[in-house]
């Protein structure tokens, strides 16, 4: 009985052994996958098999404009900069908008493939996000790199202006157009900042606005603001 028992025990603990050893390699994919996926999970761009992923780079640009404002107003002079440092194409360049709840677009990001990973590159990347009015509270991150490396930068402050589009008295909006905002604002803004994009929500239609003072782009149009019935609720909101 006693030989029996001890043959047993064997056998369970030659079985636990043969498990372990097929389990294993299942468990370290699976770990891997855990820690690509749900711990450090890399932007679509990144998961290319190819060495570029290697030396990949985000931009996070803390601005509010559309997908086509951010193509046109950052994305396509970004790849011409690109070029000329030796990449020889958009095509490995991606982008996307961070939105709110409600669908609104609060930052926007570039991936991009770097042909080396220094500090001179990186450098020039900011220089060129800057000069095309990048605002304050963006970010440069080298995500494969471990640890992570992040650089700020930015230069513009924004403004929000939220226009009321559903409480307003009828005949408000029937004698007045958010066309006239549009067209007015600009020439107010002279001086100070730049009507870069507009968003229409399901309660509200914002105006995003950069300069390098908020409170100057506040002070601007405030005029408008007092005389145009249309914008008599808006909310004017610091955005960077």
């Amino acid at each position: 009985m006693g030989e029996t028992l001890t043959f047993i025990v064997f056998l369970l603990l030659c079985l636990a052994v043969v498990l372990f050893m097929l389990i294993l390699p299942t468990r370290k994919a699976i770990l891997r996958w855990l820690d690509k996926w749900l711990l450090h999970p890399q932007p679509k761009f990144l998961s290319r098999t190819n060495t570029r992923a290697a030396l990949a780079y985000v931009a996070d640009l803390n601005v509010h404009l559309t997908l086509d404002d951010l193509k046109a107003r950052f994305v396509e002079p970004f790849i011409e900069a690109l070029a000329s440092k030796g990449v020889p194409s958009g095509s490995d360049v991606d982008c996307a908008l961070f939105r709110g709840d409600d669908g609104e677009p609060i930052g926007a990001r570039i991936d991009f493939w770097a042909p080396e990973v220094s500090d001179e590159f990186e450098a020039e990347c900011v220089r060129v996000l800057e000069s095309l009015g990048a605002p304050k509270g963006s970010q440069l991150v080298a995500p494969n790199l471990r640890p992570q490396r992040y650089t700020p930068f930015g230069v513009n402050e924004g403004m929000g202006v939220y226009i009321d589009t559903v409480g307003l008295p009828k005949d408000v909006y029937e004698k007045c157009s958010i066309d006239v905002v549009l067209k007015e604002l600009p020439d107010f803004l002279s001086g100070s900042g730049e009507l870069i994009s507009h968003w229409e929500g399901p309660k509200e239609t914002a105006l995003y606005c950069y300069g390098p003072s908020y409170q100057a782009m506040a002070d601007a149009i405030a005029p408008l603001i007092e005389r145009y019935p249309l914008l008599q609720n808006c909310r004017v909101v610091q955005i960077a």
